[in-house]
C-alpha cells in the first residue's frame, strides 16, 4: 500500500471520520461514453477533471470514494453533488463541500487523504476528516 502520514494539532473538535475503498475497474466504462456518468453523484466540473487527467477512471474512483467516506463521516445522508473532489497533477486532493452542506452539519473543515491499494488489485481508498465549526465564545 503507498500511503503518507501526517500529523496536525486540530483547533477545531473532529466531527467524525470516513472512509471507503472501491474498485478502480468499474469506473472505467463510466468515462468511456461522452455521456454524464451518474450525474447524481458527480458534477460536470468532477468528470470534465477526471477526463483531463492521465488516469480518469482512477479520479473519478477517488471522486466517488471521498463522497461515500464523507458521507460516513457525517453519519447522515446527503445531496452527493453538495462534495467535490479534485486531484492534482502531483496527486494531492482538494476536497469541496458547498457552504450549504458545510452549515447543515456544522463542517468546519476537512482533510482528505487518497491511497493506492496494490494489495486490492486496482482499489481506491479514501480517507476523510471533518472538522466542527468554531463555536464563538
Amino acid at each position: 500500500m503507498t500511503s503518507s502520514t501526517r500529523s496536525c494539532e486540530p483547533r477545531d473538535p473532529v466531527l467524525g471520520c470516513g472512509v471507503d475503498c472501491e474498485e478502480l475497474a468499474r469506473f472505467a466504462p463510466m468515462l468511456a461514453a461522452e455521456t454524464h456518468p451518474m450525474p447524481l453523484v458527480f458534477t460536470r466540473a468532477e468528470v470534465d477533471h477526471a477526463r483531463s487527467l492521465p488516469s480518469p477512471a482512477r479520479a473519478l474512483c477517488a471522486c466517488f470514494c471521498a463522497k461515500e467516506a464523507v458521507f460516513k463521516a457525517l453519519g447522515a445522508p446527503y445531496n452527493f453533488t453538495d462534495c467535490e473532489l479534485f486531484l492534482s497533477a502531483d496527486d494531492t486532493a482538494e476536497l469541496r463541500l458547498s457552504p450549504s452542506l458545510a452549515a447543515e452539519h456544522g463542517v468546519g473543515g476537512a482533510t482528505v487523504e487518497i491511497l493506492d491499494v496494490e494489495e486490492a488489485d486496482g482499489a481506491v481508498m479514501a480517507v476523510v476528516v471533518l472538522f466542527a465549526s468554531p463555536v464563538a465564545p
